[in-house]
């Protein structure tokens, strides 16, 4: 049998790559997708509260936000119950 010239035996070893690895690919893509829209899901978890004073009908909002973990909402529907306000339904 023959010898092969050498820039043949090269050819044959740098393919593309195999169709194998286009799926593992899509696979990868489809992870992060949905790690994307599961964080941007959460972060409409965290809803503002209205508070109501039932003498004056004044309202305000105690903002949340699910992306700061020192976020003050608590403290404000509490500092408000404390004065007489009530949650708005």
């Amino acid at each position: 049998m023959p010898a092969r010239p050498r820039a043949l035996r090269r050819a044959r070893t740098e393919r593309a790559p195999t169709t194998a690895a286009v799926p593992a690919r899509k696979e990868i893509a489809l992870r992060y997708l949905i790690v994307i829209l599961a964080a941007y899901g959460l972060t409409g978890c965290a809803g503002n509260v209205v508070m109501l004073n039932p003498r004056t009908g004044q309202t305000t909002t105690c903002r949340a936000s699910s992306l700061n973990p020192w976020s003050q909402q608590e403290v404000c529907v509490g500092d408000h119950i404390a004065q007489g306000w009530k949650k708005r339904e």
